[in-house]
C-alpha cells in the first residue's frame, strides 16, 4: 500500500476515496469508525456493501445507513449480530448474516470478494508511527492485514486505548486519516441478576479448579461468575478469552488471575477484543501485561486447546436432548451470530483438564422449556453434541462428555426446569431416546 504523508485530512477527503459499487469493512463496537459512517452517509455514494462484526455504535447515527429509506444506496452484511437495528434490517431483508467462525474470518471473507476499504476507530501514532487499533482492535486487524485490503482509513480518536499486542498498523500503511474526539463506546453489558443468575453462576463456578485459563463471556451470569471467584479462594488463573470485560479486570486486579501456571503466554492475558466501561478502556491504556491479538490466532481451536485447564463459558438459547446447542436462533429468524462459541468449546474440548461449559436458563420469560426434545425447523445447530462438554442450568450440571444418547437425554432432563421433565420424558421415549 501507498505511503502518506503523516498529517489528518478532512473525513470527507476519506469518504472521496471510495467509489460507487466499493466494499468497506467497518470496525465494530468501541472501534467503530462514527464520523465515517456520518460522512458516508452524507456523501452521494451509491451501491455501497458495508460489513461491520457488533456495531455498538457510541451515538445514533441520524439518518443511519441501515434505515430503509437508504436501502437503494447501501447493501449490508453482518458477521455477528448484536444490535437491535441491524437484526432488524436482517429480518426486513434489508442486511445479510454471514456465518463465520471468527479464526478464519477474515480469510473466508477475502476469498469471496475482490477487494474492500478498511475503516477503523485507532489510537494517535506513537513516536515510530504506529497507530493501535484500540479496544476492538483484535477483529479490526484481521481485516486489515488481508491481501484483498485495498486501503486503509483510520479514524484518530484521543480516547482510544492503545493496547499493547499485535493490533497496530504503521502509517506507511495507511492511505489516510483523520481526526475526531468523542467518548467511545460505554456497554452496560449486565443488569441486576435474577436468582436464576445466581444459581447458574454458582453451578459454574464449581467446574472451576484453580489454575484454570479462562474464557468467560459478558453478561450477567459471568460477572456473578467473577465476583464469586473473586471470594472463592481460587488461586493462579489465566485468561485466554476471544473478549475481555470489565469482571475480568476485577480479577486481574486482585490478584485471582496471575496467568502464572498458563501452558502458553504464561504472564499474559490474551484476548482479541474489549467491551465494557470507560474503566475498562482506561486498564486497557499501555498496559504492558495485556497482549491483544488477532481473531486468527486468539480464536483458533488449535492454539485454544494447547492451554492448561481451559475453561469456555458461553451462553445458549437452546439445548436439545442429543446436547446439541443452538444460540443464533429460534426456528430461522436470526438473532445472533456464532462468534467463537464453538471454537473455545471444541478447544477447552481437547485442553489438558479443560471444561467446555454450555449455560442456559431452564426456561425462557414466557416459561418455554429451552431444553427441548428437537428444535423447530429452521434452526441452526451452533455447537454440533459431539463438541459439547458440560450443560449448566440453575438446576444443576449435566456432563454429556462420552455419554450415549440415551445417558445424554437422562442428564438433561435431570437439569431441565421440573414443570417440563414429564413432558420431555415423554417426548424422549417417543423419539426412542430413553
Amino acid at each position: 500500500m501507498p505511503g502518506i504523508d503523516a498529517r489528518p485530512e478532512p473525513v470527507e477527503a476519506a469518504v472521496s476515496r471510495l467509489r460507487p459499487g466499493d466494499t468497506v469493512l467497518l470496525n465494530g463496537a468501541a472501534s467503530f469508525p462514527m464520523r465515517f459512517a456520518e460522512a458516508l452517509v452524507a456523501s452521494e455514494l451509491e451501491r455501497i456493501t458495508i460489513i461491520h462484526p457488533m456495531r455498538r455504535a457510541p451515538f445514533a447515527l441520524d439518518p443511519d445507513y441501515i434505515d430503509a429509506a437508504l436501502a437503494d444506496r447501501f447493501a449490508h452484511v453482518s458477521e455477528f449480530t448484536f444490535d437491535r437495528e441491524i437484526r432488524e434490517a436482517i429480518h426486513a431483508g434489508r442486511a445479510v448474516y454471514r456465518p463465520n467462525h471468527p479464526h478464519e474470518a477474515a480469510a473466508t471473507l477475502a476469498q469471496a470478494h475482490g477487494g474492500y476499504t478498511f475503516v477503523s476507530s485507532a489510537s494517535p501514532p506513537d513516536e515510530h508511527g504506529w497507530f493501535s487499533l484500540g479496544a476492538f482492535g483484535g477483529w479490526g486487524i484481521a481485516w486489515a492485514r488481508t491481501p484483498k485490503t485495498e486501503r486503509i482509513i483510520l479514524e484518530v480518536n484521543p480516547n482510544q486505548p492503545r493496547v499493547h499486542g499485535s493490533v497496530s498498523v504503521h502509517v506507511s500503511e495507511v492511505d489516510c486519516f483523520y481526526e475526531a474526539d468523542y467518548p467511545l463506546t460505554s456497554d452496560a453489558l449486565s443488569s441486576e441478576p435474577t436468582a436464576v443468575d445466581l444459581a447458574l453462576a454458582d453451578n459454574v463456578v464449581e467446574l472451576i479448579p484453580d489454575e484454570a485459563t479462562l474464557q468467560i463471556g459478558a453478561g450477567a451470569v459471568s460477572d456473578q461468575v467473577a465476583k464469586r471467584l473473586l471470594t472463592g479462594g481460587r488461586r493462579h488463573l489465566g485468561i485466554h478469552s476471544e473478549g475481555l470485560f470489565d469482571s475480568m479486570v476485577e480479577l486481574i486486579e486482585a490478584g485471582v488471575v496471575d496467568n502464572s501456571r498458563k501452558a502458553v503466554d504464561r504472564g499474559r492475558t490474551v484476548f482479541a477484543l474489549s467491551l465494557g466501561s470507560a474503566r475498562l478502556f482506561r486498564f486497557l491504556d499501555d498496559n504492558p501485561g495485556l497482549d491483544m491479538r488477532s481473531m486468527t490466532s486468539v480464536n483458533d481451536p488449535a492454539l485454544i486447546a494447547r492451554n492448561r485447564k481451559q475453561v469456555a463459558v458461553n451462553a445458549a438459547v437452546q439445548v436439545d436432548l442429543m446436547g446439541q446447542v443452538s444460540s443464533e436462533s429460534i426456528g430461522p429468524v436470526h438473532y445472533s451470530g456464532v462468534g467463537g462459541q464453538w471454537e473455545f468449546l471444541y478447544g477447552a474440548g481437547h485442553s489438558p483438564g479443560g471444561r467446555p461449559i454450555t449455560l442456559l436458563a431452564s426456561t425462557t420469560r414466557k416459561g418455554l422449556s429451552t431444553i427441548v426434545s428437537g428444535f423447530p425447523p429452521g434452526t441452526p445447530v451452533t455447537v454440533p453434541r459431539n463438541d459439547v462438554g458440560y450443560v449448566v442450568t440453575e438446576h444443576g450440571v449435566a456432563n454429556l462428555r462420552g455419554r450415549t444418547l440415551r445417558q445424554r437425554a437422562l442428564e438433561l432432563i435431570a437439569v431441565a426446569h421440573p414443570d417440563h421433565r414429564d413432558r420431555l420424558r415423554a417426548e424422549a421415549r417417543d423419539a426412542q431416546l430413553i
